[in-house]
């Protein structure tokens, strides 16, 4: 599944289409980790979620604690949500199935 966002800075990303067991074990495990903040945990959680990822402002394995630049927050937070969103409508049933 692709995810792209234009503004303000241009970011694309896939995340498996059909996620196996191991990948959404992978993914809470990272997601729920109960010693990092929320948002970062969900930040985790979506690395290890990604196949393919675009940015020119950073890379998805940036050290956080050396990045100053708030846009890169904002492209996080984003993007965690988006991968958070995807994951818990896994069990969802498509409409006008």
């Amino acid at each position: 599944m692709e995810f792209k966002k234009e503004t303000p800075v241009p970011v694309r990303f896939t995340i498996p289409d059909k996620v196996t067991v191991r990948q959404q074990m992978a993914y809470l495990s990272e997601a729920s980790a109960s010693s990092r903040p929320h948002i970062e945990r969900l930040w985790i959680g979506a690395v290890a979620m990604i196949e393919e990822w675009e940015c020119s402002l950073f890379q998805k394995g940036v050290n956080l604690d050396e990045v100053t630049d708030p846009r890169v927050t904002d492209v996080m937070v984003w993007v965690a949500i988006q991968v958070r969103n995807h994951m818990n409508g896994l069990d969802e049933v498509p409409k006008n199935s």
